[in-house]
Protein backbone atom coordinates (compact mmCIF):
# COMPACT_ATOMS: atom_id res chain seq x y z
CA UNK A 1 0.00 0.00 0.00
CA UNK A 2 1.37 3.40 -0.97
CA UNK A 3 0.81 6.35 1.35
CA UNK A 4 1.64 9.71 -0.21
CA UNK A 5 3.36 12.39 1.87
CA UNK A 6 0.82 14.34 3.96
CA UNK A 7 1.25 17.51 1.88
CA UNK A 8 0.47 15.64 -1.33
CA UNK A 9 -2.50 13.78 0.13
CA UNK A 10 -4.01 17.07 1.33
CA UNK A 11 -3.34 18.79 -2.00
CA UNK A 12 -5.01 15.84 -3.76
CA UNK A 13 -8.14 16.46 -1.66
CA UNK A 14 -7.91 13.30 0.45
CA UNK A 15 -9.56 15.03 3.42
CA UNK A 16 -11.19 18.07 1.83
CA UNK A 17 -14.35 17.52 3.89
CA UNK A 18 -12.43 17.80 7.19
CA UNK A 19 -11.43 21.24 8.45
CA UNK A 20 -7.75 21.55 9.33
CA UNK A 21 -6.24 23.66 12.10
CA UNK A 22 -2.46 24.01 11.96
CA UNK A 23 -0.14 26.30 13.82
CA UNK A 24 2.50 26.91 16.43
CA UNK A 25 3.60 29.44 19.01
CA UNK A 26 5.95 32.17 17.80
CA UNK A 27 8.96 30.96 19.80
CA UNK A 28 8.17 27.25 19.58
CA UNK A 29 11.83 26.17 19.53
CA UNK A 30 12.56 28.17 22.71
CA UNK A 31 12.03 24.93 24.61
CA UNK A 32 15.23 23.56 23.06
CA UNK A 33 17.42 26.60 23.74
CA UNK A 34 20.57 25.54 25.59
CA UNK A 35 20.05 26.29 29.32
CA UNK A 36 23.39 28.09 29.69
CA UNK A 37 23.15 31.87 29.19
CA UNK A 38 25.32 32.90 26.27
CA UNK A 39 25.44 29.38 24.79
CA UNK A 40 24.21 30.77 21.50
CA UNK A 41 26.61 33.41 20.23
CA UNK A 42 26.77 35.18 16.86
CA UNK A 43 28.81 32.35 15.34
CA UNK A 44 26.26 29.72 16.41
CA UNK A 45 23.39 31.90 15.14
CA UNK A 46 25.17 32.27 11.78
CA UNK A 47 25.68 28.51 11.59
CA UNK A 48 21.99 27.85 12.35
CA UNK A 49 20.94 30.36 9.68
CA UNK A 50 23.28 28.73 7.12
CA UNK A 51 22.20 25.16 7.92
CA UNK A 52 18.51 25.63 8.83
CA UNK A 53 17.60 28.77 6.90
CA UNK A 54 15.56 28.74 3.69
CA UNK A 55 18.24 29.01 1.03
CA UNK A 56 21.71 30.46 0.58
CA UNK A 57 20.70 34.03 1.49
CA UNK A 58 18.91 33.15 4.72
CA UNK A 59 21.31 34.96 7.03
CA UNK A 60 21.15 38.38 5.35
CA UNK A 61 17.39 38.00 4.87
CA UNK A 62 16.74 37.17 8.55
CA UNK A 63 19.14 39.81 9.82
CA UNK A 64 17.50 42.41 7.58
CA UNK A 65 13.98 41.39 8.60
CA UNK A 66 14.90 41.30 12.31
CA UNK A 67 17.65 43.93 12.71
CA UNK A 68 17.63 44.24 16.52
CA UNK A 69 17.38 40.55 17.27
CA UNK A 70 19.92 38.84 19.52
CA UNK A 71 21.89 35.79 18.42
CA UNK A 72 19.74 33.62 20.72
CA UNK A 73 16.52 35.01 19.27
CA UNK A 74 17.72 34.44 15.69
CA UNK A 75 18.70 30.87 16.59
CA UNK A 76 15.21 30.23 18.01
CA UNK A 77 13.49 32.00 15.12
CA UNK A 78 15.17 30.10 12.29
CA UNK A 79 14.71 26.76 14.03
CA UNK A 80 11.07 27.55 14.89
CA UNK A 81 10.50 28.48 11.26
CA UNK A 82 12.15 25.33 9.93
CA UNK A 83 10.48 22.81 12.23
CA UNK A 84 7.13 24.42 13.06
CA UNK A 85 6.06 27.56 11.16
CA UNK A 86 6.88 26.54 7.58
CA UNK A 87 5.57 22.96 7.87
CA UNK A 88 2.28 24.16 9.42
CA UNK A 89 1.96 26.80 6.68
CA UNK A 90 2.62 24.21 3.94
CA UNK A 91 0.08 21.85 5.49
CA UNK A 92 -2.61 24.56 5.51
CA UNK A 93 -1.73 25.60 1.94
CA UNK A 94 -1.98 22.00 0.76
CA UNK A 95 -5.37 21.58 2.40
CA UNK A 96 -6.66 24.73 0.67
CA UNK A 97 -5.22 23.58 -2.71
CA UNK A 98 -7.10 20.31 -2.26
CA UNK A 99 -10.40 22.16 -1.85
CA UNK A 100 -10.60 21.91 1.94
CA UNK A 101 -10.81 24.53 4.67
CA UNK A 102 -7.71 25.35 6.66
CA UNK A 103 -7.16 27.60 9.66
CA UNK A 104 -3.80 28.78 10.97
CA UNK A 105 -2.87 30.11 14.36
CA UNK A 106 0.25 31.68 15.84
CA UNK A 107 0.09 33.04 19.39
CA UNK A 108 2.83 35.66 19.29
CA UNK A 109 2.86 37.06 22.81
CA UNK A 110 6.43 37.49 24.02
CA UNK A 111 7.55 35.07 26.70
CA UNK A 112 8.29 36.92 29.93
CA UNK A 113 9.06 36.04 33.50
CA UNK A 114 9.21 32.26 33.39
CA UNK A 115 12.24 30.16 34.18
CA UNK A 116 11.72 28.65 30.75
CA UNK A 117 10.08 31.20 28.42
CA UNK A 118 8.07 28.55 26.57
CA UNK A 119 6.08 28.09 29.79
CA UNK A 120 4.59 31.54 29.23
CA UNK A 121 3.14 30.37 25.92
CA UNK A 122 1.51 27.41 27.68
CA UNK A 123 0.16 29.72 30.36
CA UNK A 124 -1.40 31.95 27.71
CA UNK A 125 -3.49 29.03 26.51
CA UNK A 126 -4.53 28.26 30.08
CA UNK A 127 -5.14 31.84 31.28
CA UNK A 128 -7.00 33.26 28.30
CA UNK A 129 -10.34 32.21 26.99
CA UNK A 130 -10.30 31.54 23.29
CA UNK A 131 -13.55 31.09 21.38
CA UNK A 132 -14.19 27.47 20.48
CA UNK A 133 -13.46 26.58 16.90
CA UNK A 134 -15.97 24.42 15.06
CA UNK A 135 -14.48 21.05 14.18
CA UNK A 136 -16.00 18.23 12.25
CA UNK A 137 -14.98 14.61 12.57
Amino acid sequence: MYCPPPWQALADGAVRDIELIAGHTRDEYQLFLPPRPGAVDEQEASRALAVRGPGPNAEPAYRSAFPNTSAEQLWVLVRSDRLFRIPSLRLAESQARGGGRAYRYEPAWPAQGAAFPEQDSRRLWQDHEFPPLPLRH
